[in-house]
């Protein structure tokens, strides 16, 4: 074998070694963890050409919204009631990316929010009740009169977790009628009684209130972080330094 492989040209050498780098690539799986390439939702294409780019831009898929409360708005529903799975994607990517959309609206285009479709935890839904509120007094008090036209999402990085969370980072880019700007966000979803919630919700972008307040680059994997009371108490209290830094 070694003596046919010094009898190949220099050029095929180097094709071989690439063929059998890709095998063993092709072979190293097993993990729940899936790229933006491997997650475009089903009959959803990739909006890229490339297998990096953020895939299934503004994807809303309306028939996985299976109930809506007295108010003709969606509620996100799992297949099953005590688990979540690869078949809650869209439903679970419809969610957050309705929550983002409806998130940036709100915060500056002072537009209504309803937190109840999207999260359950009093803790959290307080922490983004409030966060938009600063959002609208940092704005305000910068003179800031630009108006969101259009918020774009794509998948980043989807991780499915224990059967029990699905984990999502998501690109937004959110137009306006001077320019756009673009941050990463990630979401903890769960299934609470057949119903997806959001557990976390994260967006590491530069100098947003979560990096201020919960600190940069933050690992995204505790579901029941909402749940500290201790852990919560500070971060209200960082919180409330901003609200009163900005009259919020």
């Amino acid at each position: 074998m070694r003596e046919h492989y010094k009898k190949l040209s220099p050029g095929m050498r180097i094709g071989l070694c690439l063929v059998l780098i890709f095998i063993l690539l092709t072979s190293c799986s097993g993990s729940n963890h899936i790229s933006a390439s491997e997650a475009t939702p089903p009959d959803t294409p990739s909006d890229g050409e490339n297998s990096g780019d953020i895939i299934g831009t503004n994807h809303l898929n309306e028939s996985a919204k299976t109930a809506e409360n007295d108010n003709g708005e969606p509620y996100y529903y799992a297949k099953e009631d005590d688990k979540i799975g690869f078949w809650d994607f869209n439903m679970a990517y419809d969610l957050c990316q309705s929550a983002l959309t409806d998130y940036y609206y709100a915060a500056r285009n002072n537009s209504d929010i309803n937190l109840d479709l999207y999260i359950s935890n009093e803790n959290l839904k307080a922490y983004t009740e409030r966060k938009i509120k600063v959002e609208q007094s940092i704005r305000k008090k910068a003179n800031v009169t630009s108006l969101i036209d259009d918020v774009s999402c794509g998948v980043y990085e989807v991780n499915y977790i224990d059967n029990a969370v699905i984990y999502f980072k998501i690109g937004a880019r959110i137009d306006s009628g001077v320019g756009y700007s673009a941050e990463p966000t990630e979401f903890l979803v769960g299934n609470q009684d057949g119903r997806l919630v959001i557990l976390d919700w994260y967006t590491n972008g530069l100098d947003s209130i979560d990096v201020v307040v919960r600190g940069e680059a933050q690992v995204i994997d505790n579901p029941d972080i909402w749940n500290d009371n201790d852990w919560v108490q500070g971060i209200f209290d960082k919180l409330e330094k901003l609200e009163d830094k900005y009259g919020a």
